[in-house]
């Protein structure tokens, strides 16, 4: 059986049907003096007090229409009513549903514009717990409404059937109609549509909307008449955060109710990535938060929101845990939760009051998006941060005040935006062996690539030598310096041309600067009784960390995670973390080890390898790294 059938409270409130699709905003008015962080219970238990006190103000016929920002908070409700089961959560959201569903499944809605279908959601979630038929009578009607509903020349459900909003994709978009889909196919039994159906909206949206930095303008016009459009791309001008929000959620929630075999699920995992990737950089760096214009964090006017940094921490916690991104991301949503958390707190009557969340937004300018008013309590940011909070607590607690150590982001640059100055120094082809080639070292698209031909020679004509140093940027680098631990995070790929060899063939270093010095900290192909592997040693000691089969991992995505305490004598140790998907191929580590010699110690990335391999391996290759980042432990 798909759905667990649940008795409910009963004796529900009695309500009146209140009809329309606006919701109110939560009562203005006086907030109430929030107790200071110091005087916080730790272990606030911040969903339960959040949906205790939005039910306090509000009772299911007071909320406010059949709308989205009820609909989204009344599923972070459901999130918290599948963790506590507290039946009176679920009583609640069924007596606010009830107003709008008749016995007989009749529901007084048109499903004309796509945020009329988010709510939609809950009549899934309805018929799971209670195995109503009404409910489904009533989903129906969303899904039958898409069959009908207009699109773009290539399949994108339009923002709503007006004359306003006519040939327009929104970002926000996707989410009120992506999730209700895949839930709803999986609840009846339509996979086979809503997966395609969802996979693809998702796919079309972001062709039209990701930008190169990996975020997404807020909406795109096919016909180019709006006022806001571009004439030749038909973009907005800005990348408004919680647009962005949408999309990331709503992509998460697909890729988790999809196959992995699903046509159009690998393009959306590489937009996920992509789009995860431009997140981390947007990130404040001094409170952990997002702003309101996404890209523009420095500029004048600009403030950092609540209910986006809500869904972007949910987002990329999600999609680390389920492996679509990097392990490091967990890191970055772990820093955007303490800083969400420093804007609830606990009024003078009890009561949770959530600060900061942009009131609903139309498309515009940047002066228009940062002079949109900030309420506290306004649905948007209650439900987004519901959902957040519930991803979240699952791991370890995080308060209000950060601790004493956690990873700080130091660098993470953009390929396509900076290029090779992303790194201290180039080494390409320095001996000039083979200029005909040149570029060895190139920035392509989002990736780092490193080309390296069997006539390449280093200045020791007995190897070659394709490299870059250290993390730049601007016209400042990175110093790492003995006493300090540093965290390196990235995706790698290895093609099969690139084998392993008998003698050393280093893809990664830790290297004190200056030329003549030897490595402290290798990782390489070797070959290991006629086996081809990647391993990391400690270079000077000979000191084997980990080594695992190279060949599983050729000609796909692997994500890197090295950590290294900088040491001298025994006072090192270093961590290696190979993962290939959701799966974890390598996690060694090492203490008591030297990894300091002498000045600072720099990383190095590339290809350097001896010609002096006996196996027959060396041939004309490359390899490829992307969403490159360094942390240091503060």
């Amino acid at each position: 059986m798909k759905r667990l059938r649940m008795s409910l409270l009963t004796g529900a409130l009695a309500l009146t049907v209140v009809a329309g699709l606006s919701a109110p905003a939560p009562a203005a008015g006086r907030t109430p003096a929030p107790r200071a962080a110091s005087d916080r219970a730790p272990d606030t238990d911040w969903s339960v007090a959040l949906v205790e006190s939005t039910m306090a103000r509000h009772t299911p016929a007071s909320i406010g229409g059949w709308s989205y920002p009820v609909g989204l908070y009344l599923y972070g409700q459901y999130l918290t009513y599948r963790r506590t089961h507290d039946e009176r959560y679920l009583t609640y959201i069924k007596s606010y549903v009830d107003r709008f569903v008749d016995k007989d499944g009749s529901i007084g809605q048109k499903f004309n514009n796509l945020d009329s279908m988010q709510a939609g959601r809950l009549l899934t979630v309805l018929h799971h717990e209670t195995g109503q038929d009404r409910y489904r009578i009533a989903a129906a009607k969303i899904r039958a409404r898409l069959n009908t509903y207009p699109r773009t020349q290539d399949g994108g459900f339009w923002h709503a059937d007006t004359a306003s909003r006519a040939h327009q994709l929104w970002s926000d978009g996707v989410y009120m109609v992506t999730p209700f889909l895949v839930e709803y196919g999986k609840e009846f039994d339509d996979e086979a549509y809503t997966d395609r159906e969802a996979v693809a909206q998702l796919n079309t949206y972001a062709r039209h909307l990701q930008a190169d930095n990996g975020l997404f303008q807020h909406a795109y016009d096919e016909s180019r008449t709006a006022a806001w459009a571009d004439k030749e791309t038909g973009r907005a001008p800005e990348q408004w955060c919680r647009a962005i929000g949408w999309y990331s959620m709503a992509a998460v929630n697909v890729l988790d109710a999809t196959p992995k075999a699903q046509p159009g699920r690998a393009e959306l995992l590489r937009t996920v990535q992509k789009l995860a990737a431009g997140i981390a950089r947007a990130q404040d760096p001094a409170t952990g938060r997002w702003f309101q214009v996404a890209d523009k964090g420095g500029k004048e006017g600009n403030w950092t929101e609540t209910s986006c940094s809500s869904m972007f921490t949910f987002a990329l916690s999600r999609a680390a845990e389920q492996g679509y991104v990097a392990p490091s991301y967990e890191a970055v949503a772990r820093r955007g939760y303490r800083g969400v958390l420093q804007k609830i707190s606990l009024g003078t009557d009890g009561r949770t009051n959530l600060t900061d969340i942009s009131i609903g937004t139309n498309v515009g300018d940047y002066a228009f998006y940062v002079a949109r008013p900030r309420q506290t309590n306004d649905f948007h940011g209650l439900g987004a941060f519901l959902i957040m909070n519930e991803q979240l607590r699952k791991a370890k607690p995080a308060t209000a005040q950060a601790p004493a150590d956690e990873w700080r982001l130091r660098w993470s640059p953009s390929a396509r935006d900076v290029g090779t100055r992303a790194f201290e120094t180039l080494e390409d082809d320095r001996a000039g062996s083979h200029p005909a080639a040149k570029p060895h070292i190139r920035a392509d698209g989002d990736t780092f690539r490193f080309d390296m031909h069997t006539v390449d020679r280093d200045t020791m004509d007995d190897r070659q030598r394709q490299e870059v140093t250290g993390c730049r940027n601007g016209d400042a680098y990175l110093k790492w310096q003995k006493g300090q631990t540093w965290r390196l995070t990235y995706r790698m790929y290895v093609p099969s041309s690139l084998k392993a060899t008998t003698s050393f063939t280093h893809i990664m270093q830790m290297k004190q600067p200056g030329t003549g010095s030897a490595p402290i900290v290798v990782q390489s192909l070797r070959r290991v009784g006629g086996r081809q592997t990647i391993e990391l040693k400690i270079f000077g000691d000979d000191i084997l960390v980990g080594r695992t089969d190279l060949e599983p991992l050729h000609d796909q995505w692997t994500d890197v995670d090295f950590q290294i305490k900088i040491g001298d004598g025994s006072s090192g140790s270093v961590r290696w973390i190979l993962k290939s998907g959701a799966t974890t191929v390598i996690d060694k580590s090492k203490t008591g080890v030297d990894t300091f010699l002498a000045d600072r110690v720099r990383p190095k990335w590339g290809i350097y390898r001896s010609l002096g391999d006996t196996s027959g391996s060396l041939q004309n290759t490359y390899m490829l790294l992307t969403d490159m980042r360094a942390y240091q432990l503060v």
